[in-house]
């Protein structure tokens, strides 16, 4: 059996660790205020369900920036 090589193991969860790291101030994030996306299912060829999800404006819920 090979041994694995330590150098690239620590480069991994160095890596990995570091992804989880926060910078402070405002967090990014994947989606904005009016996105929309709808989605809809079929099994074979009956459609089975739709949904929609859209993202609403922030709003203030006791002095901080929310979500609807």
């Amino acid at each position: 059996m090979k041994r694995s090589h330590p150098l690239i193991f620590a480069a991994i969860i160095g890596t990995l660790i570091l992804s989880g790291v926060s910078h402070g101030g405002e967090r990014q994030i994947p989606f904005s205020p009016g996105e929309k996306i709808t989605l809809r299912v079929r099994w074979a060829f009956i459609p089975a369900g739709e949904i929609e999800l859209e993202i609403l404006p922030f709003e203030m819920v006791n002095g901080m920036k929310s979500y609807h």
